[in-house]
């Protein structure tokens, strides 16, 4: 009786550990200021990313959104559900780019997009390269390339390529004025 008792505990404790074993880790800001956190992060039905429940009061808040780096998803916007709402989102300065004009740069597959915090409106990965909105319209590029600026190559812009402006349609306007 003891040894399937044992047996049965050791199942359930392998089955435990295989649940909750799925979890990945992330990055974000707490008390002890940008640290990782394991098991943090979890996928949810078709893909969708989740912060754990755990972490949700530990995360800093601006607004609905908090900022989380995965190592494999990148900069991303959570909202106070903990859905990952943004991922992908172009790396500024140290942190994820902010949103302009409501929307905020991301890539997916090596092409850049726009993405809206409800999703709704945003602009599909179809660029190479794109600036940030401003004034409802952004310049974006096809064929260029991403260089370093300095010898440290933490700063980089983008060269080369055919450059044009889009609207908050994603579709092409002129430049100017």
């Amino acid at each position: 009786m003891n040894r399937i008792m044992i047996l049965v505990a050791l199942i359930i404790i392998a089955a435990f550990g295989i649940c909750t074993a799925g979890g990945l880790p992330c990055w974000y800001s707490d008390s002890d200021g940008f640290s990782e956190h394991k098991d943090c992060l979890e996928r949810r039905g078709n893909e969708s990313l989740q912060v754990k429940r755990f972490h949700l009061a530990s995360l800093n808040f601006n607004g609905n959104l908090a900022i989380v780096y995965g190592n494999t998803q990148g900069w991303m916007y959570v909202n106070t559900q903990g859905k990952v709402v943004v991922s992908g989102v172009y790396p500024i300065d140290n942190g994820p780019d902010n949103f302009h004009n409501g929307f905020v740069r991301f890539e997916r597959k090596g092409k850049s997009g726009y993405a809206t915090v409800d999703g709704r409106g945003s602009i599909m990965p179809q660029f190479d390269g794109c600036e940030a909105f401003e004034d409802g319209k952004a310049r974006v590029c096809n064929g260029c390339r991403t260089l370093p600026v300095d010898s440290t190559g933490e700063y980089h812009e983008l060269k080369g390529g055919e450059w044009f402006c889009i609207n908050t349609k994603g579709k092409r306007i002129a430049c100017a004025p």
